[in-house]
């Protein structure tokens, strides 16, 4: 590993409270209470892909830092308030990135992301000190970048994401490793024509649902897997029937996040955008157990709208984190967007805090808490109003907390 360093960096915590909120709701019926910021400036461009909360309280997050001429993995662990305690960076190859983290049962971390656009782990302790990098193994130079990962009960990883076909294209794949990082088999689905895996949720019967992008982005797949990779079946959704507001042009689909309905079933979010033309929706696609289709959601905004993520509410409903960038405002807004169960739309409350002078916002992963509220985490970029410079910076959302100094 060639350069690991550790640094305190200022951070600024901001408290915004909002007029269309009244009081603190737990149901995803009811929008969330006040929104408290954290901006994180390391001195770099940071942004944050993937927030988890940790066991012993206050929450872990995962990203880049990027300067002119390179970018690191970035960990950044915060208190329940969304103080800094600390952050890590960690420097694979000069070219690296972090896209989620999960905790160990030690109370570590793995990391887990790309360096020069192949798979990159790195599992540290408590603290954010490296234990081991990864992965170990023949051909992993095929593999490409883990865009989700869930630890097992015995500390194995199990990464989603795609590796390199003959032709030098690209196809799904499900890669395991042991607790140190050493590869233990990888999947691929070369059926999926172009395709990547995007996320990855546990179901009850030791089986792996995963959901991805195929067809060059054209379909959305959601696949059911077994303990060691083996489909049971797959599920496409191509853009053109999920929304057939056009028949002659192509429609895109954004990277699916994917959860566990509360009654059975999957829960699919991501987006749907026309290249040729203006058009844009974020998507919730529900299946039974099966992945077959049940309800098929867009939901429209003027300019370009889709969700980055999403997680489930209890038994209720669920939340997306959304990407809004109107016509005819040059401000890209973050917007949480609250559905009940079947889907319908319930609330949607406008996150940008105005006041922090930004014109670019993206939230790249939310959660529900255990006391049943939102932790988010994305980038800002702002422009200082005295010296004009901008700065790209990594921040924590969370809804309805008291702020203590």
């Amino acid at each position: 590993m060639s350069g690991v360093r550790g640094a305190w960096s200022m951070m600024v915590a901001l408290l915004v409270g909002l007029a269309v909120v009244c009081g603190v709701g737990t149901g995803v019926s009811e929008p969330p209470g006040p929104l408290q910021w954290t901006i994180f400036d390391g001195g770099s461009e940071e942004s944050g892909t993937d927030i988890i909360e940790v066991e012993g309280g206050g929450y872990a997050v995962a990203g880049t830092s990027r300067n002119e001429t390179s970018r690191a993995m970035l960990l950044l662990r915060a208190d329940e308030n969304g103080s800094v305690l600390w952050d890590r960076t960690y420097t694979l190859s000069g070219m690296d990135a972090a896209h989620v983290v999960r905790e160990t049962e030690d109370g570590g971390y793995v990391l887990a992301g790309e360096q020069d656009g192949r798979l990159a782990l790195i599992g540290t302790g408590a603290e954010g000190e490296v234990r081991w990098t990864g992965p170990e193994g023949a051909n992993v130079s095929d593999l490409g970048p883990a865009r989700d990962l869930l630890v097992t009960g015995d500390g194995d990883c199990l990464l989603a994401g795609s590796t390199r076909t003959p032709g030098g294209g690209k196809t799904a794949a499900l890669v395991r490793t042991n607790e140190s990082g050493h590869l233990e088999w990888v999947q691929t689905y070369e059926d999926l024509n172009e395709s990547e895996a995007t996320a990855l949720a546990m179901t009850d019967n030791e089986g792996y649902a995963v959901a991805g992008l195929s067809s060059g982005a054209e379909e959305v797949f959601l696949m059911m897997a077994g303990a060691n990779g083996t489909r049971t079946w797959t599920r496409t959704f191509q853009a053109l029937e999920v929304w057939p507001i056009f028949s002659d042009i192509q429609g895109l689909m954004t990277s699916p996040d994917l959860t566990l309905r509360a009654g059975g079933g999957y829960a699919v979010a991501g987006g749907l955008t026309f290249p040729e033309r203006p058009v844009s929706a974020a998507l919730l696609l529900l299946t039974d157990e099966n992945g077959n289709l049940e309800r098929n959601w867009t939901y429209q905004k003027d300019g370009d709208f889709w969700a980055e993520s999403m997680a489930k509410v209890d038994d209720t409903g669920f939340v997306l984190a959304c990407y809004h960038d109107p016509l005819a405002n040059p401000t890209n807004l973050v917007v949480l967007f609250g559905t009940g169960e079947n889907g319908t739309s319930q609330w949607e409350v406008d996150a940008t805090p105005g006041f922090l002078n930004s014109f670019e916002n993206d939230p790249y992963s939310i959660i529900t808490t255990r006391d049943g509220n939102y932790a988010v985490t994305g980038k800002t970029r702002t422009i200082d109003p005295e010296t004009g410079l901008e700065s790209q910076d990594l921040f924590i959302l969370l809804t309805a907390r008291e702020w203590r100094a």
